[in-house]
């Protein structure tokens, strides 16, 4: 096939002044419609909620052209890579093995090995497969994938709220909250409009804290190596997973050590069927440690930006030498900070209702800690927590602000300001009584 021209084109790393704006302006009629769900019984509430985030998921898939990300072309060719040539990912760069999307995705991204987990590489080399190389069909049918996860978050977050919510909570409120993630635009930009496979990873950490909080371990253990297994990060959650499997009264020792124990097993057998096609020794994570030594002062955290900003007075000191030493600094603080989460969680004993919190606070972490390339959709990541929060303002604000960040010049300062905006709405929310005290009172177990 020819070059792919007005079906698929080169994006570019900031949106046009139309799409921009476009986006914002969504955010006017997204807290209104929040305001009047969250407040009223709506009959059929949640099939409206469904039914129009798939209507806005068909448009953006049917759109083609990501506008604002390479990472779909990246996923692209890495899956023909597999399904069409039997080539390991892990072990060449896509501009070792050209393809139509290579020139595409810009020589960054090219010169890459995979950073991805092997779960995520199976299912493009799926896609791959099944539309058998054709170009326009495999982007078209990677967006498909994550508008269905997608659809797929929504299901399990209104499964979840109704676990967790105690019995007397108003249904309305729930309504509201599923709305918080199904009603997102830049949720519905970065995963139907730009096919992140965020969202799938996000998707099998929902799948786990369900499983765990029936008490399905096994399960539990499966659906958490399947978040890892595409996008390494929610390996930091684990811990908070096998907490909660060893915790709750009236458990016996054994009964606790057994659940932990299933968790573990399960999780391991399913990393090791996930990458034995793949395994090439320590080079398998060739890519991942080259992009985790990548740091940019304008892409960082905030804590690595303040850091490094930190260091500019030192007399002969290079902007390389100041973003390595805030990158030192910032693992430090990252470490000492996990050890605290993870102390915390083990002294406080993680109950259900307690679960959500622990499993996403790690990536809270990360990201204002010290995520060296820090992307806006990388904030999506938080959205299932505001959900079954309620936490309505801290959902429109990360989420208005990680849109913001594409117009705006990737800056420390401006997700510093998001961070001081949520704190102080969460504060002043407290004060007047949360939609999340209503939903997931201390007291739900």
């Amino acid at each position: 096939m020819g070059p792919l021209g007005g079906f698929i084109i080169k994006p570019t790393s900031v949106p046009g002044v139309g799409p921009v704006w476009l986006m914002l302006l969504l955010f006017v009629p997204y807290a209104a419609a929040y305001r009047i769900v969250s407040a009223n019984a709506v009959p059929g509430a949640r099939r409206i909620i469904g039914a129009f985030a798939g209507l806005s998921c068909l448009v953006l898939i049917a759109r083609i052209i990501p506008t604002a990300s390479y990472d779909l072309y990246l996923y692209s060719s890495q899956g023909s890579q597999i399904a069409q040539h039997g080539l390991n990912p892990y072990a060449i760069t896509p501009a070792m093995a050209p393809d139509i999307f290579t020139s595409h995705m810009g020589a960054f991204l090219a010169n890459m090995k995979a950073v991805y987990g092997p779960l995520w590489l199976d299912i493009a080399a799926l896609a791959s497969a099944v539309t058998r190389g054709d170009p326009v069909a495999l982007v078209v049918a990677l967006k498909m994938i994550s508008a269905a996860f997608f659809a797929g978050c929504i299901f399990l977050l209104s499964v979840l709220a109704d676990e967790l919510s105690p019995s007397g909570a108003r249904p309305a409120l729930k309504d509201g909250a599923l709305l918080l993630f199904a009603w997102n635009p830049a949720a519905l930009f970065e995963f139907a409009g730009n096919g992140h496979n965020d969202v799938v990873m996000i998707f099998f950490l929902l799948l786990a804290i369900l499983f765990a909080v029936r008490s399905r371990w096994a399960s539990a253990g499966f659906a958490m190596a399947a978040s890892i297994m595409v996008k390494y990060v929610t390996l930091l959650c684990l811990p908070f997973l096998l907490l909660f499997a060893v915790s709750g009264k009236g458990r016996s020792l054994g009964s606790r050590a057994a659940a932990a124990g299933s968790v573990l097993f399960a999780a391991a057998i399913a990393a090791v069927a996930a990458f034995t096609p793949y395994w090439i020794g320590r080079a398998t994570f060739d890519g991942l440690a080259h992009q985790s030594g990548l740091i940019g002062v304008d892409v960082a955290s905030p804590f690595v930006y303040a850091a490094a900003i930190s260091l500019l007075g030192l007399p002969d000191v290079t902007m390389q030498q100041r973003w390595d030493a805030a990158a030192v600094f910032a693992r430090i603080v990252f470490q000492a900070a996990m050890f605290i989460l993870v102390f915390f969680a083990y002294k406080k004993k993680v109950a259900a209702s307690d679960l959500h919190r622990f499993a996403f606070a790690p990536m809270i972490v990360y990201l204002a800690l010290s995520c060296f390339w820090l992307m806006p959709w990388y904030l999506t990541w938080l959205a299932p927590l505001f959900v079954l929060e309620g936490a309505a303002a801290a959902a429109i604000i990360v989420s208005f602000f990680g849109f913001l960040l594409y117009s705006a010049v990737f800056t420390g300062p401006l997700l510093g300001a998001a961070a001081i905006a949520v704190t102080v709405s969460s504060l002043s929310g407290r004060r007047r009584g949360t939609a999340s005290a209503a939903l997931f009172s201390r007291g739900a177990r």
